[in-house]
């Protein structure tokens, strides 16, 4: 059992490394990242269900158990080990997901939300966790494969819930609930962009590069506006005073897509980097940065391109 987290271990370090970052400073970022990630959302539930705050907090880790519970997962596991070492190293595990959290709220003075945290953990070795069915769904971008017809069907439910917020956001008159709405949406075209497709996938197009940079961000606004277009307008139509700020959100939304498509190209075929993800972050947090982004990934797009395209 300790061999199996001693790979564990050695996986993460390679995937730290493989990600860019030296692993001893990469797992300094990631408990850095869970501190600030745990103040920020006990922050935030402490302003919307102040008596809640702690037990909700205390339910976090039960979505990293959950991942844990995979079935073909756990299949494995049982196969490799005997029903009592499977079951010591399913407590195990569980319990160093609890552990970061249950140091959390020691130190916010929260000791019975620790016990929650604790149980809950545990209690998720009798949880196996589900895929969803997968179904055939038609989309509107079948003719052009690969990132929104992929992306469509990976992420269908989630579509379902920012629309539903966003309609929400304007029945009960909460008008930057629907602005929200409609940004996360950009947010999630732009994920599409996040996996380098196959070289094939690239090498069967018979044009240039520049033809081909060309076809992808005519295809990802078109795609973009598609999937975004009714919750803009119904913003619009119920709120035209603001509709200048649906507006902004529009072509500041496209921009960035378009960074992401360049920005996957620069570096295809590999995926993204920790430079690579700094920078697109950075034109995310400073927009006038995209102005210089885009050209900066689009020659570099060329010439990584121009291997498979001649």
């Amino acid at each position: 059992m300790i061999t199996y987290f001693e790979l564990q271990y050695k996986r993460l370090n390679r995937s730290l490394s493989a990600f860019g970052l030296n692993p001893y400073l990469g797992l300094l970022l990631l408990i850095a990242f869970f501190i600030v990630f745990s103040k920020l959302s006990y922050t935030k539930l402490l302003q919307l269900w102040p008596s809640y705050a702690p037990y909700l907090y205390a339910l976090l880790p039960l979505a990293a158990v959950y991942a844990l519970g995979n079935k073909s997962r756990n299949n494995f596991l049982k196969n490799i080990f005997t029903p009592k070492r499977y079951l010591q190293l399913r407590l195990l595990e569980n319990s160093l997901i609890a552990l970061p959290f249950c140091v959390f709220l020691v130190c916010m003075q929260q000791f019975l939300p620790v016990l929650v945290a604790v149980a809950g953990s545990l209690s998720g070795i009798f949880i196996q966790s589900v895929s969803l069915p997968t179904y055939s769904i038609p989309t509107p971008f079948s003719k052009h494969p690969f990132e929104f017809a992929i992306g469509f069907r990976k992420t269908y439910l989630l579509l379902v819930v920012l629309y539903t917020l966003g309609v929400i956001g304007m029945v009960v008159g909460n008008y930057n609930l629907g602005l929200f709405s409609l940004f996360c949406l950009f947010l999630l075209t732009m994920n599409y962009y996040s996996t380098p497709e196959p070289p094939f996938y690239v090498w069967i197009h018979s044009v240039n590069a520049h033809q081909f940079l060309q076809m992808k961000i005519k295809q990802s606004i078109l795609h973009s506006l598609i999937l975004v277009s009714p919750l803009a307008l119904l913003l619009m139509i119920l709120n035209p005073v603001n509709a200048y700020i649906v507006a902004i959100i529009l072509v500041t939304g496209l921009l960035y897509t378009v960074t992401w498509v360049l920005g996957k190209y620069a570096i295809y075929p590999k995926e993204a980097d920790l430079p690579q993800i700094i920078k697109m972050a950075l034109g995310i947090f400073m927009p006038p940065l995209i102005l210089i982004l885009i050209p900066h990934f689009y020659f570099k797009s060329l010439a990584r391109l121009t291997t498979y395209l001649k």
